[in-house]
C-alpha cells in the first residue's frame, strides 16, 4: 500500500509577524515577533490506533510543515464556538486531540485514558488584518506573543503552538475543564464567601503576576478567566500593553475592553493608572463571584447599578445613607425592589469583604485601595486575625 504525502504541493510561506500597536498612543509600542510556524492543513496522513501496529489511512486536520512532531486533529463532535463578535468571519474555537508522530507522515492515536485535548483558535487571516488595519485593538499576534513569553500555565495560559496557512492563523492552546468564569459563576446566587475568596487570591496572584511582568491586560472580566487544572488563569491578552517604566497616568487612550468592567476614568476616556485598571477589573469580578450579579453596565451615573453602589457608596459596610436613600427615592417600586435585592444580598457579606469591595470602588483614583493594601486585608487570610 502507498504512503500518503504528508505534504502539499502547495507550501505557505514564512511570515514574519511584527507586533505593532497601530494605535500611535499606544503607551509603550512593542516590535517584538511572536513565533507563527506555517503549516499544512487536511492532509493525508497514516493514522496508526491504540493498541495496534497496523496503520490506517485517514486525514489530520492541522500538521507543522517543517519536522513536526505531532499533529492536531479537530473533533467535529464537539460544538465550534464562533469568535464573530469580534468582527463578521473573524474565526472560531474548536477542540482537538494532539496526535504524537511516529514517522513521515505517520501520527499515532492517542490512548483514550491518556489522550491530550488542546483547543484550537482558528482566525482568518485577512478578517484579522482588516481589523488591525482599521485600528481595532484586538491583536492575536500580541496575543500569541504575551502566551509564549509569559504564559506558565499557571497565571497565564501558554501557548501549545502558534501555526499558519494562507488563510487562516491557528492558536493551539491547552484545553480548560471549564470553559470561563462566565459560565462557572452561579449567577443570581453568587459562590459561598470561602470558595469566592480562593477565586479570587487566584484572581490577584494572576495580577501580580502580570504586574511582574510589567503587563496591563486592559480586558479582565470573567470571559477572560479560564480555569485550568483547577486554578483560574488568565487567557485573552489581545488588547494588552507594556506598562512606561514612568509611575505616572497613561494617557487615554480611547475605548476598549467591556465597559461593565472598567473603571469610570476609563470609560470617559481620561487618565488612568494601568495597574489601577486590572485591579478595578478584578474588584467587580470580585462582586459577581459574591453575589452572582453584575454590578452596572457601565460606570456611569445613568447606571443605576454605578449611581447607587459606587457614587452613593451602597456597597459599604454602611450602605443605607442619604445618597443610597436619594437614589432608591427616583426608582418606582419594581426598580427599588430589584436594586434592594441586590443590595441586601451584600449586607450579607462580612466586614472585610465589604471593606476591600468599598475601598476600591471609589471615583477618587488617589482613594483606592492598591493590590498590596488588599494583600494584607484579613479577608484574603482570615486566619491571621
Amino acid at each position: 500500500m502507498t504512503q500518503p504525502s504528508p505534504a502539499s504541493t502547495h507550501r505557505p510561506k514564512t511570515d514574519t509577524y511584527i507586533i505593532q500597536d497601530t494605535q500611535p498612543h499606544d503607551p509603550t509600542p512593542e516590535n517584538e515577533q511572536p513565533r507563527i510556524d506555517p503549516c499544512l492543513t487536511d492532509q493525508p496522513a497514516w493514522l496508526v490506533p491504540h493498541g495496534s501496529q497496523d496503520p490506517e489511512a485517514g486525514v489530520v486536520d492541522i500538521v507543522r510543515q517543517e519536522n513536526p512532531t505531532q499533529a492536531y486533529c479537530i473533533i467535529s463532535s464537539r460544538e465550534k464556538k464562533s469568535l464573530d463578535h469580534h468582527a463578521p468571519g473573524w474565526g472560531y474555537v474548536a477542540f482537538g486531540i494532539v496526535l504524537p508522530r511516529l514517522g513521515d507522515g505517520v501520527f499515532q492515536m492517542p490512548n483514550p485514558d491518556s489522550v491530550e485535548y488542546v483547543a484550537i483558535k482558528c482566525l482568518n487571516r485577512k478578517v484579522v488584518d482588516q481589523s488591525l488595519t482599521q485600528g481595532k485593538r484586538e491583536n492575536p499576534y500580541k496575543e500569541i506573543y504575551r502566551m509564549q513569553t509569559i504564559g506558565d500555565n499557571v497565571h497565564v495560559l501558554g501557548c501549545v503552538d502558534a501555526l499558519h496557512d494562507d488563510s487562516h492563523l491557528y492558536i493551539i492552546m491547552p484545553y480548560c475543564e471549564q470553559e470561563s468564569l462566565v459560565e462557572w459563576i452561579p449567577w443570581k446566587q453568587g459562590f459561598p464567601e470561602e470558595q469566592a475568596r480562593q477565586l479570587f487570591q487566584q484572581v490577584l496572584e494572576n495580577l501580580m503576576y502580570l504586574r511582574q511582568h510589567g503587563i496591563c491586560h486592559r480586558d479582565l472580566s470573567p470571559d477572560n478567566c479560564m480555569i485550568y487544572k483547577g486554578r483560574v488563569v488568565f487567557t485573552d491578552l489581545a488588547m494588552s500593553f507594556k506598562i512606561p517604566s514612568s509611575t505616572s497616568l497613561i494617557t487615554p487612550l480611547g475605548g476598549f475592553g467591556k465597559p461593565a468592567y472598567l473603571p469610570p476614568e476609563v470609560f470617559h476616556n481620561l487618565p488612568f493608572d494601568a495597574y489601577g485598571c486590572d485591579l478595578w477589573s478584578s474588584i467587580v469580578i470580585l462582586f459577581n463571584l459574591l453575589t452572582g450579579e453584575i454590578l452596572y453596565r457601565q460606570p456611569s451615573p445613568s447606571d443605576l447599578g454605578f449611581r447607587y453602589f459606587v457614587l452613593a457608596r451602597g456597597i459599604s459596610r454602611t450602605p443605607v445613607n442619604e445618597r443610597t436613600v436619594e437614589v432608591l427615592m427616583d426608582l418606582d417600586g419594581a426598580e427599588q425592589m430589584a436594586l434592594w435585592k441586590i443590595a441586601s444580598r451584600c449586607l450579607q457579606l462580612s466586614p472585610h469583604v465589604l471593606e476591600i469591595l468599598d475601598q476600591v470602588l471609589r471615583v477618587a483614583m488617589q482613594e483606592r485601595w492598591t493590590a498590596d493594601d488588599i494583600a494584607r486585608s484579613p479577608f484574603l487570610f482570615p486566619n491571621r486575625e
